[in-house]
């Protein structure tokens, strides 16, 4: 079932305010090892893209949003051991610490 979302449903998924609805099932596509992680952290760079430019988004609304974003980046970092990911993982990080606007995000980021 997650590989299905992962290869159909993912590609079809919008990175606006309303991809957080689906942060648990990143998180759990994140947690399985033989599901290649690129797709995910491939949305979740335009989603942080988005939030970070945001002008409706609130300050405590942007630490939670950056803080699941960065939840699902440890997911992977642990179950995936592949250099592959950690290259895009690395671009989204980056981003996170230069660009998004919340401190904290930023720190942990780092």
């Amino acid at each position: 079932m997650l590989q299905v979302f992962n290869a159909d449903l993912l590609r079809q998924l919008a990175p606006d305010k309303h991809l957080a609805a689906y942060f648990l099932i990143l998180e759990r596509i994140a947690e399985n090892g033989s599901i290649p992680p690129g797709a995910i952290v491939d949305i979740l760079i335009a989603y942080s893209r988005n939030q970070a430019i945001a002008s409706e988004t609130t300050a405590s609304g942007l630490w939670i949003r950056g803080s699941q974003v960065l939840l699902i980046c440890r997911t992977i970092m642990v179950h995936h051991y592949s250099s592959r990911a950690f290259h895009s993982l690395s671009t989204l990080l980056a981003f996170l610490v230069v660009y998004f606007p919340d401190v904290e995000v930023q720190d942990t980021a780092r």
